[in-house]
């Protein structure tokens, strides 16, 4: 169910040539109108609230959930398009440890918030934030019971699926979405399964977006749809009071929604060039039926507008060796919050990181290839998760890279891709590297030539490979000895895993954002003025802000932050 609300009747709304007049010393930007009193005229007849969510995703659900903890806080939620953002068209998995109900049930109850720390401090490596993923992880358990107990998502039944996937079939509960179960990960930590799945059909992000939806509505917090964010109101102190947004007048803000929503997520997904179309109509509905709305917030504004990349000149000035990967979400990640943040004097971080992925596997008999690089060297351990494997294709390899398998690994990839149990996303990618996505040869030297390929620096690799496989060691990358096996074979197979690859894509996601506290999810100064680091007012959570993700991302983590980060920004403003 998507929520729509009629703003005329709550809201402010002042012509646009009435912004530029503010009593303010410094000067009024683009994403920022700055004011000296409480008394600005600007603000005199604003919409008054305690708290302003902006962006209706997990994120923006939580907080707003927990701000309404404090009965005497009115909460305000304003979102562009009403549909639940990247939330919303999500797996729904939620990353999460230390003993949860799913793991005692499927043998992993010995699993501790200690060791899913080390495991998400050494997979962050020299980017982990330790104080914020220490204060993720012992917030882990907790989260996971609010979610079943209080928001009444549902998990069960509890069951395991096993074997190595990207995401897991209907019938599975819990999975490996990582990395835990590979070396050295596991050497370091108990690989314990941390991927929870909401039961349903498919994607289940809808049914948790749907759950956190149901309570919002049962406390009477107000949702405002078609409601742009174009400026944070910042004063004389250089904190936030309020926000300057964009609302549609009906009926065209159906028609915004529509086009925002549903032919963003099925009509660009599919066929990217419609994207300069989808956005020249939103900008004319815009200016032909925008009004302003000016939202005063007496305790603070919560930016969770989602992360950037679908606003392609942000990645191409932070990350711009990300734009030969496919984007993922909606066009409402469109670098928003960091904007209208920067605007406001707030720090950022970590913007040249994103996570672009590769997922060969279902078929779990994939993992038994090895993948290899235009000079014929072997990349990683072919077990790894779909973006780690991504990741070092791209940044380590020159974004080409060739998964090699042989007539045997093929046969029993076929067909599994017909008879096992798999979301029917990954069988797409399964029938489509199994039938489609790859070129043969005889020999290697022949495939080796057919996919540009180094055909002798091939042909060593796959023979000390095969070495390896023969005495059950991988003596370069750890991979388990259930996947070792010789690719002798023929015929040879080399499947396109470039990063480029229009028919085997490689999704794509900005993991950086604003800069905020660990403690309370307030934004930090870009220029901290003496004691004050943080801008009192505003707050970032989800893919907005910078979080637990700051270097590899896992299924389940987007998800585990939004709870995360929206929750501890909204018991702030709660405790207000």
């Amino acid at each position: 169910m998507m929520i729509t609300s009629h703003s005329g009747a709550m809201g402010c709304c002042l012509p646009s040539a009435r912004l530029a007049h503010t009593d303010a010393n410094k000067k009024t930007s683009p994403h920022a109108i700055f004011v000296q009193s409480a008394d600005a005229p600007l603000l005199k007849k604003a919409i008054e609230c305690d708290v302003l969510v902006v962006g209706l995703g997990n994120a923006g659900a939580c907080a707003a959930i927990e701000a309404s903890e404090n009965t005497k806080n009115k909460v305000i939620v304003a979102d562009r398009f009403g549909s639940g953002g990247a939330s919303y068209h999500s797996g729904g998995v939620f990353y999460a440890g230390g003993g949860t109900p799913a793991q005692k049930a499927c043998g992993f109850g010995k699993d501790t918030t200690e060791d899913m720390y080390k495991f998400l401090v050494h997979e962050q490596a020299e980017n982990a934030d330790k104080g914020m993923l220490e204060r993720f992880c012992k917030s882990s358990l907790e989260n996971m019971t609010w979610l079943e107990d209080k928001i009444k998502v549902n998990f069960k039944p509890y069951k395991l699926h096993p074997t190595k996937v990207g995401f897991p079939p209907d019938y599975a509960s819990l999975y490996f979405s990582g990395n835990e179960g590979t070396y050295p990960a596991n050497s370091l930590c108990f690989p314990a399964a941390r991927g929870h799945r909401p039961a349903g059909k498919g994607h289940t992000g809808k049914h948790v977006y749907h759950a956190l939806q149901r309570m919002i509505i049962s406390r009477g917090i107000p949702i405002k749809t078609s409601h742009k964010l174009e400026q944070l109101i910042v004063n004389a102190d250089g904190n936030v009071v309020g926000a300057r947004l964009l609302a549609l007048r009906s009926p065209a803000k159906y028609i915004y929604n529509f086009i925002g929503n549903r032919a963003n997520y099925q009509g660009v997904q599919i066929f990217p060039p419609f994207e300069p179309v989808r956005r020249v109509l939103l900008k004319t509905l815009e200016k032909l039926f925008g009004k302003t709305v000016i939202i005063r917030a007496k305790k603070g504004v919560v930016l969770s507008t989602g992360g950037f990349m679908w606003n392609r000149k942000l990645v191409a000035k932070y990350a711009p060796e990300f734009l030969k990967g496919k984007p993922i979400g909606t066009c409402g990640d469109d670098g928003t919050a960091i904007t209208v943040g920067e605007a406001a004097g707030g720090a950022t971080s970590q913007l040249h990181l994103n996570s672009i992925a590769k997922f060969y596997t279902p078929p779990d008999e994939m993992a038994k290839g090895v993948l290899v690089d235009q000079q014929g060297k072997r990349i990683t351990s072919e077990t790894y998760y779909g973006g780690s494997i991504g990741d070092a294709i791209l940044m380590h390899h020159g974004a080409h890279a060739r998964l090699i398998v042989d007539k045997k690994i093929m046969k029993k990839a076929r067909n599994e891709a017909w008879h096992a149990d798999m979301a029917w996303s990954m069988r797409v990618f399964a029938f489509l590297n199994g039938y489609v996505n790859h070129r043969k040869g005889r020999t290697l030297k022949q495939l080796a030539a057919r996919c540009g390929v180094d055909a002798a620096e091939l042909e060593k690799t796959i023979a000390k490979y095969n070495e390896g496989a023969a005495a059950q060691k991988d003596a370069q990358f750890g991979k388990d000895k259930k996947y070792l096996q010789p690719i002798s074979t023929p015929p040879y197979y080399g499947i396109n895993n470039n990063i480029r690859n229009q028919i085997f894509v490689s999704p794509c996601f900005s993991l950086g954002g604003l800069s905020v506290d660990n403690d309370t999810g307030e934004v930090l100064r870009k220029e901290p003025q003496g004691d004050q680091k943080v801008i009192k007012g505003l707050y970032a959570a989800g893919r907005a802000a910078t979080g637990v993700c700051t270097a590899k991302y896992f299924s389940g983590l987007s998800i585990g932050d939004c709870v995360f980060s929206g929750r501890r920004a909204g018991r702030h403003l709660s405790s207000l």
